[in-house]
């Protein structure tokens, strides 16, 4: 069944067929849901986006096509807390698969530099299909539920005077008490703050930690 699914959205996509086991690994998207949005037809719409936006811009449709279709296939090899871009890479590049197709599976969430046109024309365009509406049900709310409780569990540490959670989740500022903490301190509460994540939260990929302690010395000369 995976081959014969894997070769239907090919055929949909107008793409040669390829090797069996990477038409074996398109099929697999048939059974994978993000955020109750099929991968399968996630991926054929960011291919179909891509090869649009490409043609307008004069770039190579078919490559674009192409890294559209493939830039999530981390999504059916990756296990719980790893990043999906990242395993992604590798498997594409193991295939050896086009360099081009390769950064825009691992860059589409711009966890590493986007290195050509193509890889920025996939990002759009898996922002695009995410997006739409009725794609995925409840991002909003579910994606305001995972931070506050990403909050939360840096708040529980303590000596944490605030918490700045960006680049949704995937970057994390905290303000420490620099009176209650040293410098040398701040690296082993990060240390804590990383491993509290990674037993207790699913997490996209790699987050970014910064710890600051900060002292302020104000004086009014009058």
């Amino acid at each position: 069944m995976l081959i014969a699914k894997g070769k239907e959205a090919l055929a949909m996509l107008n793409i040669p067929m390829m090797k069996p086991e990477v038409v074996k690994m398109v099929g697999q998207f048939f059974l994978r849901y993000s955020y109750g949005q099929n991968l399968r037809q996630h991926s054929i719409e960011v291919a179909k986006i891509s090869e649009a936006i490409a043609s307008e811009l004069w770039l190579d449709p078919a490559l674009a096509k192409k890294a559209g279709l493939f830039h999530d296939i981390g999504k059916i090899i990756a296990n719980t807390g790893e990043s999906h871009a990242i395993i992604g890479w590798e498997a594409l590049k193991k295939m050896g698969m086009d360099p081009v197709i390769v950064n825009a599976a691992e860059s589409h969430h711009y966890d590493v530099p986007i290195m050509s046109p193509i890889a920025w024309v996939v990002a759009a365009a898996d922002a695009i299909s995410a997006a739409r509406p009725g794609a995925r049900f409840n991002t909003k709310d579910l994606f305001i539920e995972k931070m506050g409780e990403l909050e939360k569990l840096i708040y529980e540490i303590e000596w944490i005077d605030k918490v700045h959670i960006m680049q949704a989740g995937r970057e994390i500022m905290v303000y420490v008490n620099p009176k209650a903490i040293s410098d040398s301190g701040v690296e082993q509460l990060l240390k804590d703050i990383g491993q509290k994540i990674e037993d207790k939260l699913d997490y996209p990929g790699i987050i970014r930690v910064t710890g600051i302690r900060e002292t302020k010395v104000i004086e009014f000369l009058r």
